[in-house]
């Protein structure tokens, strides 16, 4: 509670003048919800002021007895819940187009690579083949960036090192952010595991330095940092961070800064300041999306001309981070036979073509149903499973549960186009299991495949 006369005199005249309208409409008490104003602390805040008219001897009102209540914390649970339930609407409308937009974007990606691989380098040809797949993998990111800012992007977490997702990304960011601006990454020495989906920690890279980037049209200096951080109990009651163990990201600038108000939107939706045609404004959409998803947070610090610095917290994974051997980028010669599940006609189509052109034998389906049948054949036998998860009166997973009563040893690879919430809906659990998101290139599918068949 704030008394009145305990405000600055510039807070009381802006007060007296609320009070002034109110007495004049001859209203006995005061209570309104006043602008922001400075307490005693010079803290900026928000009140509602209540209290009784004190008029002089001649009935003119000289002010009001009373009390101004701190409403800031409340209005800005408000605007938090607002911009949650923006964010929510917008994310289901990304879930529900994206499984047809992925899909359409798989045949178009699909027929593009296997018609570029079947033609010389030297036809021209291939240069129109080439803008037609940034295109659509342009396409393909928009609808990711959407998707994770709204949490619905589906993610295989794994435990990682995040020192070596920086490092690993340090040769490419030159490109992308200019060469006159210097790189100087501090990484922590002993730095602790993190889980999250490794794609998902490269998208947070890339658009934070590429903010960065715009931010320093004259060159400058991004500084990337990572140190392990414990918040302390008197410190989480300043940040609202749970007490607890984090890695740290930080990233910072010698940029041109943000100035007040923008700060206020940065992390919305198709917010930019940059002009047309140069930014989607989903970029820190993405970054804060990723960022909640993953249980982390994120904070900003900026003024204008004195750059900007962006700190996440990424929880700390508790368990010791094993090497993994790489599987090799080129598809040994096999004997592979692979189950096909798509009930897209187009898609499943150009997803057999594929297979095909992998070395793979291919045997299609267009429903679950068939797909068990197929299976239950004693001449049928498969390596591989591929099988779209929501289809008509079964899923992917309840046809797999049925195959796998009298094909236990079968390995399976899912794949969609439908966003996390509407899979997580259908009861597949995509942590630990082998997983890959439409639009799919050939180059990943075989990646993916022969990791699943050690091939």
């Amino acid at each position: 509670m704030y008394f009145y006369d305990m405000l600055p005199m510039s807070e009381k005249s802006s007060i007296m003048e609320s009070a002034f309208e109110i007495f004049n409409r001859k209203e006995p008490f005061i209570n309104f919800v006043h602008g922001s104003i400075r307490n005693d602390t010079g803290r900026t805040i928000w009140v509602s002021t209540n209290g009784i008219p004190t008029l002089s001897d001649d009935g003119t009102l000289i002010g009001y007895r009373g009390t101004d209540s701190d409403i800031t914390e409340s209005l800005e649970l408000q605007e938090k819940l607002r911009q949650s339930q923006k964010l929510e609407s917008v994310g289901k409308l990304a879930g529900g187009v994206a499984h047809d937009f992925n899909n359409k974007l798989s045949v178009i990606m699909g027929y593009t690579e296997l018609v570029r691989e079947e033609l010389p380098d030297t036809e021209n040809i291939v240069t129109y083949l080439n803008e037609v797949t940034r295109a659509a993998e342009f396409s393909r990111d928009i609808t990711s960036q959407l998707l994770a800012f709204s949490r619905q992007q589906i993610i295989s977490p794994r435990k990682l090192d995040l020192n070596s997702i920086i490092s690993g990304n340090l040769r490419s960011l030159p490109r992308l952010i200019g060469e006159d601006i210097h790189i100087n990454f501090k990484p922590c020495g002993t730095l602790w595991t993190i889980r999250i989906d490794p794609v998902q920690l490269e998208q947070i890279i890339m658009n934070l330095a590429v903010n960065a980037g715009d931010a320093m049209p004259n060159g400058g200096t991004l500084n990337i940092e990572t140190a392990n951080y414990l918040t302390k109990e008197k410190e989480n009651l300043n940040t609202g961070y749970p007490h607890g163990e984090y890695v740290m990201l930080s990233v910072s600038d010698t940029g041109t800064g943000i100035d007040d108000e923008i700060l206020k939107h940065i992390f919305e939706p198709f917010f930019t300041t940059k002009k047309l045609g140069k930014g989607t404004g989903l970029g820190l959409a993405t970054v804060h999306g990723i960022v909640a998803q993953n249980g982390g947070y994120i904070e900003v610090e900026s003024s204008t001309f004195c750059g900007t610095t962006f700190r996440i917290l990424f929880p700390r994974c508790a368990e010791v981070l094993q090497e993994v051997e790489s599987v090799g980028a080129e598809l040994l010669t096999c004997n592979a036979s692979i189950l096909l599940v798509e009930d897209d006609e187009t898609l499943r189509k150009m997803t057999s073509k594929m297979l095909e052109r992998l070395g793979f034998s291919v045997t299609q389906c267009d429903s679950p149903h068939q797909a068990i049948e197929c299976c239950k054949k004693l001449e049928s036998s498969f390596d591989l499973i591929l099988t779209d998860v929501v289809m008509p009166k079964m899923n992917g997973k309840e046809m797999v549960e049925q195959i796998m009563k009298f094909k236990k040893d079968l390995k399976v690879l899912y794949i969609s186009g439908y966003s996390n919430e509407i899979i997580s809906q259908k009861g597949l659990l995509l942590e630990d299991i082998n997983f890959i998101q439409k639009p799919v290139s050939l180059n990943d599918l075989m990646k993916k495949i022969t990791e699943i068949l050690n091939i």
